[in-house]
């Protein structure tokens, strides 16, 4: 155990920063629930000073938020063109209406949700960009190889991790940039091709995109009904009425006819304010609007099977019991949380502390609480779309239709110069063409679900759309291409360290471990905190002695996780590269050639020393194959679980301890279509997977190490972390226009 008193190491200040900006990116996305914090996160959004103007201030209530916005989006080309009502107005309008139309809790609905699931993915991949940019990247001494004259092999995971470095360490502090803009316009859209490194990369990132996809859409809970809600919205969009519109040769009309056909409303409301006959009649609503209406509306349908369901059940729940929970329903958001705390702090089921709370009987048996726990999640899913609907369909002013027009106006110069020399009719049947694929992917057959491999081989197969378009714009279009350069080189610089560099080491990147023994403790966390090293090593030494040892207690912990879970990642990664080496191996090698030398290398790993984890399943718990290859890397993946395992749930039973998410992982809200897809039915590729149960191997998602306790070092540090955060806001005012006000 490290002394107390001893300044915190490389490998603790890595931890700790780790911590702070992990819990501190997700509470805010979590306090984007309440309506007053839009407003308080500062520029581009603003609030109502006392005298009615528009005001920024200076302490903003989600600095990395903040930050984020400021420094990157509204820095986009085009978008600095916006008025600054497109974000006071239209962007924090949409925000602050959807935090007052006070959507559902996972406590209350027993399940975490599509909106739990997209929040904690996007908070733990925007922690990663967040600590990239206050701690900045650490560099290493200068190479003398270019990267064009390293050599990395594509079939090992270490290879691929030391290539992205390379790649990341050129992006940052070299002239990586312009090497790759150059290549795109003058040699080709194959970046693969700008050097070995560069193609080493690509298969990086394409492997941690596979892996999002398939969390997303087959290993997560909500997967199938986010897959069917996009394959919705893909059937209802006028694919060919768009490419249509694009092919017109003049620009002014194809735009006039794009907006016409995605935003024009017509109905006799829209046509009477417009003779000035009704001035506040419904005037409908676009394309866009109808929809997303539309969508929500079916998924309507679906829950209200429930509720009736519900109601007719024989010996179910009595109409008293059910209007006592629409009526909590309608009640305020504070009445709410009061009820929730008051079943939260008693150890009592949500329903039986609304039961309570209306003076309605708590006497019901399991099967009552089970029939009125599915009806009052029902009755909130349903709520919720009709109110996501009202906000994003029929508010008044429509602040949507005016964000898409803001945005076709402001990038209407670009779309001329496009429009002229790119084909963006065949642009748009890329995207459709790619769309329909990867649902199709993440569908997989009757009798196997998608794998990690299956989104490979989707991305890989479609990446040659993409380049083509980059060789396009690069060669024919070089204001859009040279606005675009210029706003990488500003925002890369945002990931170069201010402060002295460390030590010299070596130049090939970061010294990673033996992919059999993990991650050594001075490999990935080198450069500790970077920047914000010496703040938080101030606020560490500025704790009260008592409180440091349980807070050091916690860091220690959280780093020997950290080392873990970067290990397993490589582990992972290499699972997947084995994987592909055996498919692509497969015609010369019969299945039991393939399966038994991927059983010698997994038997080698799980035996070299490490701890081998539990099997996880595909899909769910009950699936009876074990998909080793399921899991993908990334260290953003596992604490990305480690949110959602860490959800309260209201509990199951009417009396007893609230759950948490990892209870109910599998588990989604009564009414919602397209889930339990069969996945337990479903097996994956025989000859390969089958030969492998039994085998004692982290097969799922994501490993079942549980992440440690870290409240001692929350409740110490969180708060001053946060005013650390808010204090750096200056720097971003300055990039604010000049006649811009703060408070």
């Amino acid at each position: 155990m490290s002394d107390t008193n001893a300044p915190l190491s490389a490998a603790e200040l890595h931890a700790l920063f780790d911590i702070l900006t992990h819990y501190e990116t997700y509470s805010e996305f979590v306090d984007l629930r309440y309506p007053d914090t839009p407003a308080n996160i500062g520029y581009p959004f603003a609030k109502k000073a006392k005298d009615g103007s528009l005001v920024h201030v200076t302490k903003p209530a989600a600095p990395i938020i903040q930050q984020l916005l400021s420094t990157f989006v509204t820095e986009i080309f085009a978008l600095r063109s916006l008025p600054k009502s497109f974000w006071s107005v239209q962007v924090q309008g949409l925000f602050e209406n959807l935090a007052e139309a006070n959507l559902s809790e996972s406590y209350d609905k027993g399940a975490l949700g599509t909106r739990k699931t997209l929040c904690t993915v996007f908070s733990s991949i925007l922690e990663l960009v967040a600590r990239g940019q206050l701690g900045g990247v650490q560099r290493q001494i200068e190479n003398t190889r270019s990267l064009k004259s390293n050599s990395y092999n594509l079939d090992s995971a270490q290879s691929l991790i030391k290539a992205w470095n390379d790649v990341v360490q050129d992006l940052v502090y070299g002239n990586l940039i312009d090497e790759l803009f150059d290549h795109a316009k003058n040699v080709g859209g194959n970046l693969e091709e700008h050097s070995p490194a560069a193609e080493a990369a690509v298969h990086y990132i394409v492997l941690h995109l596979a892996t999002v996809l398939h969390q997303v859409f087959v290993v997560s809970s909500e997967g199938p009904y986010i897959l069917k809600l996009l394959d919705n919205m893909n059937k209802m969009l006028p694919w060919m009425m768009i490419k249509q519109t694009l092919r017109i040769g003049n620009a002014a009309t194809m735009l006039n006819g794009l907006t016409k056909l995605l935003l024009s409303k017509l109905s006799i409301g829209s046509v009477s304010n417009w003779i000035g006959v009704t001035t506040d009649a419904d005037d409908g609503m676009n394309l866009m609007q109808r929809i997303i209406s539309m969508t929500l509306s079916w998924d309507c349908s679906d829950f209200r099977k429930t509720v009736d369901q519900v109601k007719k059940s024989k010996n179910g729940p009595t109409k008293e019991q059910l209007a006592a929970i629409d009526e909590h329903i309608s009640l305020s958001r504070d009445e709410q949380d009061r009820v929730r705390g008051t079943s939260i702090s008693e150890g009592k089921s949500i329903i039986i502390a609304i039961l309570k709370s209306q003076h309605q009987s708590c006497s019901i048996s399991d099967a009552e609480h089970t029939a009125l726990l599915d009806y009052y999640s029902a009755r909130l899913s349903i709520r919720d779309r009709e109110e996501i609907s009202r906000v994003m369909c029929r508010s008044k002013p429509d602040l949507m239709t005016q964000l898409f027009r803001d945005l076709m106006g402001a990038y209407e110069p670009m779309i001329r110069e496009v429009h002229s020399k790119v084909p963006l009719h065949e642009t748009i049947g890329d995207s459709e063409a790619f769309l329909g694929e990867l649902i199709e992917t993440a569908k997989g057959t009757k009798s196997q679900v998608a794998t990690i491999t299956d989104f490979v081989d989707l991305l890989m197969r479609n990446r040659s759309r993409l380049y083509r378009w980059l060789h396009i714009i690069g060669k024919e279009c070089p204001g859009p291409a040279e606005e675009f350069r210029t706003w990488a080189h500003e925002s890369i610089r945002e990931f170069r360290r201010k402060s002295a560099f460390p030590r010299s080491h070596s130049a090939q990147g970061y010294t990673y471990g033996d992919i059999n023994g993990g991650y050594g403790p001075e490999s990935y966390c080198k450069g500790a905190a970077g920047d914000m090293s010496a703040a938080l090593s101030a606020m560490f030494a500025a704790l009260p002695r008592e409180t440091r040892a349980d807070v050091r207690n916690q860091i220690d912990a959280h780093a020997a996780y950290l080392e873990m879970i970067h290990g397993r990642s490589a582990v992972h990664m290499q699972n997947i590269l084995d994987c592909m080496s055996a498919r692509r191996s497969s015609s010369s090698l019969n299945a039991l050639e393939v399966t038994g030398k991927l059983r010698n290398k997994i038997s080698s790993k799980t035996s070299s020393g490490a701890a081998s984890p539990a099997p996880v399943r595909l899909g769910s718990p009950e699936n009876g194959a074990e998909a080793w290859e399921a899991s993908g890397p990334g260290v953003f993946l596992v604490r990305w679980n480690d949110l959602l395992d860490e959800t309260l749930v209201t509990p199951a039973t009417p009396f007893g301890p609230p759950r948490v998410g990892k209870d109910v992982k599998w588990k989604t809200s009564m009414g919602k279509s397209g889930t339990g897809a069969k996945a337990k039915d479903k097996k994956l590729p025989k000859g390969i997977v089958e030969e492998f149960e039994g085998l004692s191997f982290d097969g799922g998602a994501v490993s079942e190490i549980e992440a440690p306790e870290v409240g001692a070092v929350l409740n110490a540090m969180g708060k001053e972390f946060w005013q650390l955060l808010s204090s750096r806001h200056h720097e971003a005012q300055s990039k604010a226009a000049p006649m811009t006000n703060f408070i």
